[in-house]
């Protein structure tokens, strides 16, 4: 590390332009050195600087493109020294200089980028036998974990201003997967596959910051600060590029066939399983997508079995998790809609709660929430769900389970700001 770094600096470091902040970033150097220095030969830097004897890496950098390069080689040298022998002999696979940046250009004949992920390199060093480990490099200019790490760059935001699972699944999930047949979670952890404590039900369409807000504050009130609660993600947890030109599968429709239950259902079942939660943002209500709808009607069916059965996770097997802003979008709306009520009957909100068979919220989520007006993107799934609903439980029942089931997890929230309905 310590030589090419030097040798950048002295081939092109004085032709790299600071950005305005007053430092270069990885695209900057990218851009004013990596791209010009292998244009056209098919071979990274790293490469280039040492074709004949290639080594093993033994350790790999992970870290944010858009931060300051000097900072970055500070913790790197930091890093190497601690490893022993000064870090002189350490060998570092970094992905500025480990892949053939230029390959996207205009006439370049490549390899491009795209060709050489599909080879996944990154996984392929983290899984060699000879690294030692990774390291995340993390500097005072770009917070790595912006917009979901390294991915962040590539994710093209939404006009609402935020990234939703669809886009991180095109930017991210697909990529990374591709290939494998392995859904992120097993690709990361091969060997020994954990048994699901909780899944998290959500609507693809929101923004997954807030999703995360969510988990994190559901896994801490599950015990022991949630860093050991094994969590069922379908973003993470299923393969999702088997539906594309080429891909060997599985596709989702294989995946989703397996018997005897569809992969969630199989979770939501799984005697293991501590229970759901049903992540609420601000920025896509999750009714009306019509797989949360029926994910949350087989964990309510559940739930009152084990009730009926006496089994201790009953009472809390099902619970919604809000984010912040969801929260209090929530509180304000139910806020606006009592006043409503109350000023139909020319009396205050306070009286006309207490004239009500049913709590404030409950009355807003029975009025409010319709689960038969919920969607799916693929007609076929909608027609199955839609059947199954109105075979089992009946919309009717399921709006009013529903509300009942939002209304303690709503008092549970009301730690997240001092918001109160009346």
């Amino acid at each position: 590390w310590k030589a090419l770094s030097e040798q950048v600096i002295k081939e092109q470091g004085s032709d790299i332009v600071l950005k305005d902040s007053g430092f270069v970033n990885g695209y900057q150097m990218n851009d004013s050195f990596v791209r010009p220095f292998t244009r056209g030969t098919g071979c990274s830097v790293a490469l280039l600087l040492n074709p004949d004897q290639p080594l093993e890496s033994d350790a790999m950098i992970s870290h944010a493109w858009g931060e300051d390069m000097t900072q970055v080689e500070e913790a790197i040298i930091d890093f190497s020294r601690r490893a022993g022998n000064g870090g002189d002999d350490l060998v570092i696979w970094f992905c500025l200089f480990a892949l053939y940046q230029a390959g996207d250009e205009d006439d370049d004949p490549g390899p491009t980028l795209r060709e050489q992920m599909e080879q996944s390199p990154i996984e392929s060093v983290i899984r060699s036998p000879h690294l030692r480990g990774m390291c995340l490099a993390v500097t005072s200019t770009k917070e790595p974990y912006d917009g979901f790490g390294a991915c962040n760059s590539d994710i093209v935001l939404k006009d609402s201003g935020f990234v939703n699972g669809y886009q991180m699944n095109d930017s991210f999930v697909r990529p990374f997967t591709r290939g494998t047949g392995c859904s992120v979670a097993l690709l990361l952890n091969p060997d020994q596959p954990l048994e699901s404590d909780a899944m998290i039900s959500h609507a693809w369409g929101e923004d997954m910051t807030q999703v995360e807000e969510a988990i994190i504050d559901f896994s801490r009130r599950a015990g022991n600060g949630g860093d050991d609660l094994v969590i069922w993600f379908c973003l993470f947890a299923l393969y999702q590029p088997g539906d594309e030109e080429g891909d060997e599968g599985p596709t989702i429709r294989e995946q989703m066939k397996q018997p005897p239950f569809p992969p969630f259902e199989s979770v939501i079942r799984s005697p293991h399983l501590r229970g759901m939660c049903l992540a609420v943002t601000s920025t896509k209500e999750p009714y009306e997508r019509l797989w949360c709808v029926y994910e949350l009607a087989v964990a309510l069916d559940i739930m009152e079995q084990k009730k009926k059965e006496g089994d201790a996770r009953g009472d809390g097997f099902v619970v919604v998790e809000f984010s912040r802003k969801a929260h209090d979008d929530y509180m304000k709306r139910m806020q606006e809609w009592a006043s409503e009520k109350a000023d139909a009957a020319n009396i205050d909100v306070h009286t006309w709660s207490e004239t009500q068979s049913l709590s404030a919220e409950q009355l807003y989520y029975l009025n409010k929430v319709r689960c038969e007006e919920a969607r799916c993107e693929k007609m076929e799934d909608e027609a199955r769900i839609r059947k199954s609903v109105e075979e089992g439980w009946g919309w009717e029942r399921l709006n009013r389970l529903v509300a009942d089931f939002r209304w303690p997890a709503e008092k549970h929230a009301a730690e997240k700001s001092s918001a109160s309905l009346l």
